[in-house]
């Protein structure tokens, strides 16, 4: 995992940790395969994994959320007039293609909130 850079390394780097920390630290470098040193390079260059980055995420995920409820919201709708429609008699034109508008939309962003979960899940298993 050693890469080489032109740059020589001359200094040090001085932590305190706590025991537990110390030691899920070295867990992870043993996982990966990788000295202390490169591990915290390792993450400190990988952007995906720096606390403003994880913040930008949860904010889109929670905007996802909301997005879904309200086009679940929009479906109840269409079906709460729908079945009205069939009790009256009365049918108004393009229920139904409202409706499987709405629908198609909501399984793409269910879709979309399913495979981020799946990512969060495996970045949590893998302890990144």
């Amino acid at each position: 995992m050693k890469t080489k850079t032109l740059e020589k390394a001359t200094t040090s780097l001085h932590i305190r940790l706590r025991p537990s920390e110390k030691a899920m630290l070295l867990k992870k470098t043993e996982a990966a395969n990788c000295s202390i040193t490169e591990f915290v390079i390792q993450q400190v260059n990988n952007n995906r994994h720096m606390p403003g980055d994880r913040k930008t995420f949860i904010t889109g995920l929670h905007l996802l959320s909301s997005e879904v409820h309200r086009i679940g919201v929009n479906i109840n709708q269409v079906v709460h007039l729908m079945h009205q429609e069939k009790l009256t008699g009365h049918t108004h034109a393009g229920s139904l293609q409202k409706f499987n508008q709405l629908f198609g939309a909501y399984h793409q962003l269910l879709n979309e909130v399913r495979s981020l979960f799946q990512k969060i899940v495996s970045h949590e298993q893998a302890g990144i």
